[in-house]
């Protein structure tokens, strides 16, 4: 086996020589619950990297269940987005031109939501991915049109979603989060939609 994949515990892989190499370590994510795993490939943006994801989850993973094979897809999936063998790739409507107006005015265009005061640690535009031992949890900073400065929602291990509806989330509750396994990043790399009043425009102040 090769050396800088080898991993130095039995009931939980780590490679540290790829964390040195790529700043992380794949077999954090790849052992953690899926839709952390899902929303973190879908955030790969190095080649690179991604191989590292590949062989880590070779190595980490026994069988081939449905979890496997969701895991494999999404790397094959990623890996086709960066290396440009994608056909029919959806139309990118963040970066797209913008619409003319109809009415003869200025193009239609989005408007920066304007981020809750009270927001730390996040931009607009983010999300904290928190892992916890049954649950994820996704959580976006808030436009002023909400009364709690964030807002949470939360799947189970199979994906089903344990929200209603939204959670107002208050500075306090988000502090005491970051003690969790979490992850910071676009929105628009992991797979589940930002509720509305989520401050989703980059640009914001």
């Amino acid at each position: 086996m090769n050396g800088r994949y080898a991993a130095i515990t039995d009931d939980r892989h780590e490679f540290p020589e790829l964390k040195d190499t790529h700043g992380e370590d794949p077999a954090r994510f790849l052992q953690a619950n899926r839709s952390l795993a899902l929303a973190r490939i879908a955030g790969i943006r190095d080649v690179d990297l991604l191989t590292a994801y590949r062989t880590v989850e070779q190595q980490i993973t026994d069988g081939d269940g449905p979890g496997r094979s969701e895991v494999c897809d999404a790397l094959d999936a990623r890996e086709a987005e960066l290396t440009g063998d994608k056909p029919n790739a959806p139309i990118d409507t963040e970066t797209s031109t913008p619409a003319t107006a109809t009415d003869g005015g200025q193009p239609l265009v989005d408007e920066p939501a304007e981020i809750h005061p009270d927001v730390r640690w996040l931009e607009s535009g983010q999300v904290l991915v928190v892992d916890r031992s049954n649950s994820t949890e996704f959580i976006w900073p808030a436009t002023t049109e909400n009364d709690e400065p964030y807002l949470l929602r939360t799947f189970d291990d199979q994906d089903s979603e344990r929200t209603d509806a939204p959670i107002g989330l208050s500075t306090d509750e988000i502090q005491q989060r970051l003690g969790y396994d979490s992850e910071r990043c676009d929105t628009t790399e992991i797979h589940v939609d930002a509720p509305r009043g989520a401050a989703r425009n980059r640009g914001a102040a």
